[in-house]
């Protein structure tokens, strides 16, 4: 090798201007790849030097190696950053083929032949360097930057193997070290506008993320103001159908009905219930539970909706799984991410149940529910989450049981996830953090209630708040009623009672700011807070003195019954 010096010189400065310009951006950045990339052009500079100096590998073998491993080096580099950048893991099959080559490098350095020792490292550099043109292009999803650099890249790869021939000749050596230098500088640019390229697509991706999160947030106000309304127009029918039959007034031919009515409202409940989920309104009752004994439970109950030729399993590894959450939450994320599973399955299928604990970085419990069924595309799986986003026809689903996962999921602080392929089928996982359970209080001896109340019932629904006394007078509880806060304080003042039934949001004073006042006034008076739209006042409460709309009678005695034990 014969360079005259302002080749050799423009060598080097090629080189470390591209790893000092990508230096400086990734140190601004703060990104992995170009740092990785940074470092091997200035790799691949350090080794330029002796190799110009010496002249030809035969002069100091040992030292054209070193020169060698250099590039390795190099060539590793480069393939980390491409693989950084495309969010993808680097095989380890590529460190040991380098340190192959380069123990197979020293042993032929220091032969008789010491030049061949350049061999294999050239052959690496030529096909790593091959290599990353190739997964920069498969990663650059069709961008002008990944093209560039890939190209450039996969050319310098293929010069590494023809710079002998353009050695041999002085009259096209220059020549060959121009089109070095030309492709250096081209995979340089290429990488970097592959960068501004990928985070100018990040940051669209985190602004449409924002917006979306901004709708999903007005959604969820509304679908939780929605429920609230719908929650006490079902809490009326609840309250009907509880009195018909607990009087036995039902006409001979009415049974049926009465029933298909009840399970109507059922229904109806549910999916308040999910959209409640949805906005992230639900109220958290957290308590101590056998997570899987409460899954498999589930999977039992499914088992009789799912079709004969779909086989659903739970696996589950080693361990306890004791653990204190929300019972209610945890079914209904079961539940919806099964039926998702099953009406994914056209034919034949299977839908597997895995529960596993982690304990990296934190403790966690990990869910997750594969099925062999038709699978999404990714254009659908960006959407999967969406509200009353759904591709079954109409009449055959909502569209909020994924985005009601979506909102149990987050209300429990954990994560969800999904990967799909058309036809492979698809796989939820969901992350929750885990906390250990907590042995419940003993419960304190208390008199046996008075088998008559004095009852106070506030609700600023009219419909509500009379089916609320009617079903306490049938009880044979004593009671009364006012329309807001304000209306009931009056009462209390002037007579005595035994429990108080708010209704927690109201005009003028809600129920929250009611139990306060009336703390002050008779401490010793017993508060149960309902509502069908838990908010943050709500969940300060104490959970025995709460009861969510909507509820029959049965629930609303069996609370206040609770309720005076524990008081």
């Amino acid at each position: 090798m014969n360079v005259e010096p302002p080749w050799y010189v423009l060598a080097v400065l090629t080189t470390w201007l591209n790893g000092s310009t990508l230096g400086f951006i990734a140190w601004r950045e703060r990104n992995g790849a170009l740092r990785f990339w940074a470092a091997a052009w200035l790799a691949w500079g350090l080794a330029v030097i002796p190799l110009a100096a010496l002249g030809s590998p035969h002069a100091q073998p040992l030292v054209a190696v070193a020169c060698g491993l250099l590039w390795v080096a190099s060539t590793l580099c480069f393939l980390r950053g491409a693989y950084a950048l495309s969010g993808r893991m680097m095989s380890r099959l590529w460190y040991a083929v380098a340190a192959g080559c380069a123990v197979l490098a020293l042993a032929l350095g220091v032969g008789p032949n010491g030049a061949t020792g350049m061999v294999p490292l050239v052959l690496f550099q030529s096909v790593g360097l091959t290599s990353t043109g190739v997964v920069i292009i498969r990663g650059g999803r069709g961008r002008a930057g990944g093209w560039l650099c890939g190209a450039a890249l996969i050319g310098l790869g293929l010069h590494v193997l023809d710079a002998p021939f353009f050695a041999s000749r002085p009259g096209l050596f220059v020549w060959g070290f121009v089109l070095a230098i030309g492709l250096q500088i081209l995979a340089a640019l290429g990488m970097l506008m592959l960068y501004y390229e990928h985070a100018r697509a990040e940051l669209l991706q985190t602004q449409h993320q924002l917006e979306q999160n901004r709708r999903m947030e007005a959604l969820g106000r509304v679908a939780g103001g929605v429920a609230h309304d719908f929650n006490n127009m079902l809490t009326v029918m609840r309250g009907q159908l509880d009195l018909i039959q607990f009087r036995g007034a039902v006409p001979p031919g009415a049974k049926e009905a009465l029933e298909a009515i009840e399970q109507a409202t059922e229904r109806a409940a549910r999916l308040t219930s999910q959209l409640l989920a949805f906005g992230g309104r639900s109220m958290i009752q957290q308590q101590s539970i056998d997570v899987r004994a409460v899954v498999a439970a589930t999977l039992d109950m499914l088992q009789k909706v799912i079709p004969a030729n779909v086989r659903l399993t739970l696996r589950c590894t080693e361990g306890s799984y004791a653990a204190s959450v929300d019972q209610s939450l945890l079914e209904q994320i079961v539940l919806n991410l099964v039926t998702n599973a099953r009406d994914a399955i056209a034919g034949d299928g299977s839908i597997q149940v895995e529960l596993a604990r982690t304990e990296r970085p934190q403790p966690a419990l990990r869910i997750r529910v594969t099925d062999d069924g038709a699978g999404m595309e990714e254009a659908v799986v960006q959407r999967a989450f969406e509200p009353f986003f759904t591709l079954k026809a109409a009449g055959h689903g909502t569209g909020l049981g994924l985005a009601s996962v979506q909102g149990a999921v987050a209300q429990l602080g954990g994560e969800i996830h999904v990967e799909s392929q058309l036809g492979r089928g698809s796989t939820f996982e969901v992350v929750l953090p885990w906390r250990e359970p907590v042995a419940a209080p003993a419960p304190a001896a208390h008199a046996k209630p008075h088998d008559t109340l004095r009852v106070l019932v506030v609700d600023d629904d009219e419909d509500v708040r009379a089916i609320t006394v009617r079903m306490l007078q049938d009880a044979g509880h004593d009671v009364e009623q006012a329309s807001d806060g304000l209306g009931a304080l009056e009462r209390i003042r002037s007579k005595a009672f035994d429990v108080l039934v708010s209704d927690l949001i109201m005009p003028r004073m809600g129920g929250a700011d009611l139990r306060d006042e009336v703390s002050k006034l008779n401490p010793g008076l017993a508060v149960l807070l309902t509502s069908g739209y838990p908010s943050d006042a709500m969940l300060e409460t104490d959970r025995v003195g709460f009861l969510p709309k909507p509820f029959g009678r049965a629930e609303l005695l069996h609370a206040i019954e609770r309720l005076i034990r524990s008081h």
